[in-house]
């Protein structure tokens, strides 16, 4: 069975990695991205202006029908993903939207936390700690009662 190879995702890929040699870095595998602000880039172009700007090295990952170029600085995480096609899936993506539904589920518990504080005037270990409180002071309220009989 013959490979099948979208000659112009090739011709990209080289062109951009002849072209940029001195400034990319090839990496085994992708870095870590879980606590950077992840800026998609449209095109390579953007990339190169970002790595202008930051004097930062562009970090390359090769899959096999996709390259992801990672520049990181700072808190900021600027990415550009060549694929061979629309439908190809690449590693990153997937890494990104974990990343993406994680921070999103963080943030709804965050605000259900200020609107029950907002609603209810307490935090949620302020209510525990009355609760607490209601419980001993029931506890002695009981104790109370015993030794007065």
């Amino acid at each position: 069975m013959k490979k099948i190879i979208n000659k112009s995702y090739e011709k990209q890929l080289h062109k951009i990695l002849k072209t940029y040699n001195s400034i990319l870095v090839k990496s085994k595998n992708i870095p870590t991205l879980a606590d950077k602000n992840i800026i998609i880039v449209e095109n390579m172009d953007g990339m190169i202006n970002a790595q202008i700007e930051t004097k930062k090295p562009i970090i390359y990952f090769e899959e096999t029908k996709s390259a992801s170029f990672i520049l990181i600085d700072g808190t900021e995480s600027y990415i550009y993903i060549l694929k061979e096609n629309i439908n190809t899936d690449a590693q990153i993506e997937s890494m990104i939207n974990k990343i993406e539904t994680t921070r999103s589920a963080f943030l709804k518990e965050i605000l259900s936390k200020i609107e029950r504080i907002l609603l209810n005037g307490n935090t949620e270990d302020e209510t525990k700690n009355n609760e607490v409180k209601d419980t001993k002071k029931k506890k002695n309220d009981v104790k109370s009662r015993k030794n007065k009989t």
